[in-house]
């Protein structure tokens, strides 16, 4: 049961595939702005692979123009449900 009402196996199923694939997809989001080539406008709270010393594979992991971005859009924000 949740919130008291009785879930479906198939529903329960479809609820927590959702999560897996909604969670793989925010790692990657993640992932990539920690490798992400270093730019003067990044803030100096946050942490790049680029802040550690020694490592120089600055890069995009994904596309950036249209996986990444779309990531940004639609992973993590729950007000951007299209």
């Amino acid at each position: 049961m949740i919130g008291g009402h009785l879930i479906t196996d198939l529903r329960l199923e479809s609820f927590i595939g959702n999560g897996v694939i909604e969670a793989t997809l925010l790692f990657v989001r993640k992932s990539a702005e920690f490798f992400k080539p270093h730019k003067p406008s990044d803030k100096s709270d946050t942490i790049y692979s680029y802040r550690y010393r020694g490592y120089t594979a600055q890069e995009w992991i994904v596309s950036r123009a249209i996986i990444y971005t779309e990531l940004h859009k639609r992973v993590g924000h729950g007000t951007n449900l299209a």
